[in-house]
């Protein structure tokens, strides 16, 4: 998915400033803040009935600049700055023609209902503002819905801030679920830590055309070099991926380890798959070798192919 972000953070009374260029020219920037009372200088449209959330679309690819004030002496603060770039579609709202929102002041558990149009990027971001005295996080947050799409944290998920003065914190959190189906859905969002006077607001965008963000996949094995005998763990972690696959090791978690005590040399192999229908946001693959007595794989393959010719050849000798 073709994302820029700026994020930033920070405690007290502070103005943020930063440019971006639009990759572009019908990018949608929001700006997104834990902090209530932000004030951005410039274009920007206020997308909710406070001031968490600003948006604008551009018409060029010229840099765009933002300033924000943020409030509160003591205050913590998470402010982030996303750009999607899109062509067009925006999820309406009656009132905010930038996405839906949601206010968590009822319950630990809130719900969204909308029908997006087949292949849509749905971007969730949900700021904690801060409250004096709190001293626990808000989350986890979990989000699922009842089609099936899968739900990525994307960044610094939470970005959490915390102040020692104001005994507070400020957290924010972004979930990306990429190629969805065109149906009527529900987005079920639960926070674990909720109270009634942590009642943060989020806002769900829906946009078209954007390419799924690719998966990555990074692996290695610790030691690299054993003797035979001996033991080695292998692990591997892949972002933006729903499943992970080896040869080796099967269907895997997207993140793990396994223990290996192989009698030769081994090079092992791990393939992420991205989420959307059929894994429509591409794959990502990696592979670790592991030495065995300082004989690498590709040698010890030769030996065993080698020795199970020198099997199959008859005794064509004479007997005396």
């Amino acid at each position: 998915m073709s994302f820029s972000f700026i994020e930033n953070a920070g405690v007290g009374s502070s103005i943020n400033s930063g440019s971006i260029t639009p990759q572009s020219a019908s990018d949608y920037f929001l700006i997104i803040s834990s902090a209530v009372g932000i004030s951005p200088v410039g274009s920007w449209v206020n997308t909710w009935g406070t001031s968490y959330f600003f948006a604008q679309q551009v018409t060029n690819t010229d840099p765009v600049n933002f300033v924000t004030t943020h409030g509160g002496s003591n205050n913590p603060w998470v402010t982030l700055l996303l750009d999607f770039t899109s062509t067009g579609h925006v999820i309406p709202n009656p009132s905010y023609p930038f996405g839906v929102s949601m206010d968590f002041g009822t319950g630990a558990t809130q719900t969204i209902n909308i029908t997006p149009n087949s292949g849509d990027t749905l971007v969730l971001t949900l700021p904690c503002p801060t409250t004096e005295g709190v001293v626990s996080p808000f989350g986890p947050l979990t989000v699922t819905d009842d089609q099936g799409n899968v739900w990525i944290p994307l960044g610094d998920n939470p970005t959490s801030v915390f102040s020692s003065a104001e005994n507070s914190y400020a957290e924010l959190w972004v979930f990306v679920a990429s190629n969805v189906v065109g149906f009527a859905t529900t987005i079920t969002l639960t926070l674990a830590n909720w109270s009634a006077e942590l009642a943060p607001n989020g806002l769900l965008v829906a946009l078209e055309n954007v390419a799924p963000i690719p998966p990555t996949i990074f692996a290695q094995v610790t030691p690299s070099s054993i003797q035979e005998g001996q033991s080695a763990t292998v692990s591997w972690v892949a972002t933006n991926a729903v499943s992970v696959s080896s040869p080796q090791f099967g269907s895997l978690a997207v993140s793990g380890s396994e223990v290996v005590s192989p009698d030769t040399s081994q090079v092992y192999q791990f393939t992420a798959t991205g989420p959307g229908p059929e894994g429509s946001a591409g794959t990502a693959s990696t592979q670790v070798e592991l030495l065995v007595n300082g004989i690498d794989a590709a040698f010890s393959l030769q030996k065993i192919i080698l020795s199970l010719k020198q099997d199959r050849i008859p005794n064509r000798g004479r007997n005396n």
